[in-house]
């Protein structure tokens, strides 16, 4: 093994545990927000679909996005 490899082995030394902590905390509270966010715009797409003209469209990324953040927090909780 060359010395940059091992180095790569023993990065786990350099991460900031409390940090790490702290971060992970700060994701899974975000949970709930994205699911909300989630909620409205299942409710706005339904909306949108009614005879009534909405001047508001939402984006396929912006759809893509939401559900991405809560999937990310679904699969992270899992585990746990």
């Amino acid at each position: 093994m060359t010395e940059t490899t091992v180095q790569h082995l023993f990065i786990i030394d350099k991460i900031n545990e409390q940090k790490t902590i702290n971060k992970a905390k700060v994701f899974l509270k975000e949970y709930e927000r994205w699911h909300l966010q989630k909620d409205r715009l299942e409710k706005w797409r339904h909306l949108s679909k009614s005879p009534f003209e909405l001047t508001t469209t939402i984006s396929s990324e912006q759809i893509a996005k939401v559900n991405l953040e809560c999937d990310l927090r679904l699969h992270t909780l899992e585990p746990v």
